[in-house]
C-alpha cells in the first residue's frame, strides 16, 4: 500500500517545502497483525558449470511485513551431480547447517528483516545421464513457516557436453 505524505487536502505533498507536482510516496509494509509476507530468492555465482568446478549458492529470505516471522525453516537439498563442500555453509543469522543431504536454516526474521544463507558444492556430473545430453543441475530451496507460507526458489545450471565425455 502506498500513501502520500500530504499535509494538504488535495494531496500536493507536505504542508510546506514542496513544489507543485511533487509527491512523496512511502511503502507501508502491511497492517499490524497481518501474517508475514515472505519471499525467497536463490542465486548461484555461475550459469554454467564444468565437472570439478565449485558453485556458490546464495539464498535470501525476506520478511516484507511489519509482523515478525517466527519458526521459519529453509531446506535446500544438495542437487544431484554435485557434492557439498565441507564447512562452506553460513548465514547472516543463526542457524544454518549441513544435515548430510541438505542445507537447513531455522530461525526468525524481524519485521522488514532478511537472512542470507550460502554454501558451496563441487560439480561431479551425473553418471546415470549419457554425456551427449546436456546435464542440468537443478537446485531447489523451500521456505516453510507456521503460517503455511511455502515459497520455492530454483536455480538451473547446464553442464556443457564437452566436459562430460
Amino acid at each position: 500500500m502506498c500513501i502520500s505524505d500530504s499535509g494538504n487536502p488535495d494531496g500536493r505533498g507536505p504542508a510546506s517545502g514542496y513544489r507543485m507536482g511533487e509527491t512523496e510516496d512511502y511503502l507501508l509494509p502491511g497492517r499490524p497483525g497481518d501474517p508475514p509476507h515472505l519471499t525467497i530468492d536463490k542465486t548461484s555465482d555461475v550459469q554454467h558449470g564444468w565437472i570439478g568446478d565449485t558453485i556458490t549458492y546464495s539464498i535470501t529470505v525476506k520478511n516484507l511485513s511489519n509482523t515478525p516471522a517466527t519458526g521459519l525453516t529453509v531446506t535446500d537439498p544438495i542437487p544431484a551431480g554435485t557434492t557439498y563442500v565441507s564447512g562452506s555453509v553460513g548465514a547472516t543469522l543463526p542457524t544454518a547447517i549441513f544435515t548430510g543431504t541438505a542445507i537447513q536454516w531455522t530461525g526468525n526474521l524481524p519485521p522488514m528483516g532478511q537472512v542470507v544463507i550460502w554454501f558451496k558444492v563441487t560439480v561431479v556430473g551425473n553418471p546415470t545421464t549419457p554425456p551427449e545430453c546436456n546435464q542440468k543441475i537443478i537446485n531447489r530451496a523451500t521456505l516453510a513457516s507456521p503460517d503455511g507460507v511455502t515459497p520455492v526458489s530454483y536455480t538451473h545450471l547446464t553442464l556443457p557436453t564437452s566436459d562430460l565425455v
